[in-house]
């Protein structure tokens, strides 16, 4: 049996956009022959693709079609591009990927600068956590992304990169009203820190296991930018868990204060990619295991 990639094509756009009815508009068909295709391509493959739910899932037969229709258009994109036949005049390579704040704020563009100044290559970056990230790469919205687990998926290989090692860090001044009688595990349910949102759990991973509590309570704000974390933190609001490179000169110089000078929260970070992935994709990963070592720590 050979692969209808109209059919597969039908069935992303109804994953990507949730609805048969914009899909339908995508692809310039009728909603009941984006409805057809993904019928006939579960009969070819003898099972439902679809869960037919409010919005439409995708089982997990039905994601591996769709990650695999993703890696052709990308290798055809590639070919296009090689042979200089451009389809509306761009010369560029679209490259999907997922990586999470505090590496696109810190060490990830200064690892592929030189690639993307030598290589007509364009990013599509989706922010997600370490944990999220993969699930975009599973369901083929992705090419690659950062990670912290090391076990690569099915499809897939890892790459270590390394860790950022994440200090607690305060002004003098807000050390000076919260913590004046020391870092004491009392205080910090009175003192503001600092979370990206609702799924980070580096700030509560990090007292618990410097207090030894099984759980603890701590008010925050909820701040989804890396660089207005280290704005907050130097304008005295709150204290935060923050990346080693992004406040080590602010300690050299006192602006800003260590906490926990003998203790950090160490996240390692993988670069995950299909197991055949395309040569764009070997490139951005051949830069990053060329030059991430110059920002992470390697425990290796």
């Amino acid at each position: 049996m050979k692969l209808d990639y109209k059919l597969i094509e039908a069935l992303a756009w109804v994953a990507k956009l949730a609805s048969f009815e914009k899909a339908a508009q995508k692809l310039f068909i009728t909603q009941s022959a984006v409805s057809q295709r993904i019928k006939q391509l579960e009969e070819r493959i003898g099972e439902p693709l679809l869960i037919r739910a409010t919005p439409p899932q995708l089982t997990a037969r039905g994601q591996r079609l769709i990650c695999h229709l993703q890696q052709v258009q990308l290798l055809e994109q590639e070919l296009l591009t090689e042979l200089d036949i451009f389809e509306g005049e761009n010369p560029f390579l679209p490259i999907n990927i997922s990586i999470n704040a505090d590496s696109l704020a810190t060490w990830f563009l200064p690892c592929i600068e030189s690639l993307l100044a030598s290589h007509r290559i364009l990013l599509s970056i989706q922010v997600e956590d370490e944990l999220r990230a993969l699930q975009l790469l599973k369901r083929g919205d992705v090419a690659g992304c950062i990670s912290c687990q090391s076990t690569p998926l099915p499809g897939c290989k890892t790459h270590y990169l390394g860790d950022i090692h994440y200090y607690c860090v305060a002004s003098p001044q807000f050390i000076a009203r919260y913590f004046k009688d020391g870092f004491t595990l009392a205080n910090t349910q009175k003192a503001p820190a600092i979370i990206f949102n609702q799924f980070d759990t580096l700030h509560e991973d990090f007292l618990i296991q410097f207090f030894g509590e099984p759980q603890v309570n701590y008010p925050t704000h909820l701040i989804p930018s890396s660089d207005a974390f280290l704005a907050v933190v130097e304008n005295s609001i709150a204290y935060a868990l923050i990346p080693h490179m992004q406040v080590s000169s602010a300690i050299e110089t006192g602006r800003l204060i260590n906490l926990t000078p003998q203790h950090y929260e160490t996240r390692s970070l993988y670069w995950h990619t299909w197991h055949t992935p395309s040569q764009a994709i070997k490139l951005l990963t051949k830069s990053l295991k060329k030059k991430a070592h110059l920002f992470l720590i390697n425990k290796k």
